[in-house]
């Protein structure tokens, strides 16, 4: 192969190189913004009287909280338990925690096994993205050899 072309090769991953870096360090900052969230909400739940706590909640929070106790669930359990948890929900359950939560539905009228399926893949996508991914370092990517 051509000298020049490999260096332009070379170059060119450097740059995707330095982006993906660039992704990850905004990937980790974003988790821990996130974790540190979590833990916030998690205290002021907690601080709350229960039976002040459950009459102040609105339904939108209510179904942000299911969805975030079956993220829990998904990291504790896996997905097929939390699947067959959602199966023995109604539609109208399944359905406004979609709504609420913004999990994305592919289907006009979907069913329970369709909105059961929706949620678990908005939960597994969440875990993918909260394991973070490592920054690659300039020694992991290929090397062309320039003469």
């Amino acid at each position: 192969m051509n000298p020049n072309k490999l260096h332009k090769i070379h170059s060119k991953l450097l740059v995707i190189s330095e982006q993906l870096q660039k992704i990850a360090r905004l990937l980790d900052k974003y988790h821990r913004e996130l974790e540190q969230y979590g833990q916030e909400h998690y205290k002021q739940a907690s601080l709350a009287a229960p039976e002040a706590h459950a009459c102040n909640q609105n339904s939108d929070t209510i179904y942000q909280h299911d969805y975030e106790t079956l993220y829990q669930s998904l990291l504790i359990t896996g997905p097929t338990e939390v699947f067959n948890n959602l199966l023995s929900k109604s539609k109208d359950y399944l359905t406004r925690l979609c709504r609420i939560n913004n999990v994305p539905v592919e289907f006009r009228s979907p069913t329970k096994k369709q909105l059961a399926d929706a949620i678990i893949k908005s939960l597994t996508l969440r875990r993918t993205i909260m394991q973070g991914i490592r920054p690659l370092d300039n020694d992991s990517l290929p090397r062309a050899e320039l003469r």
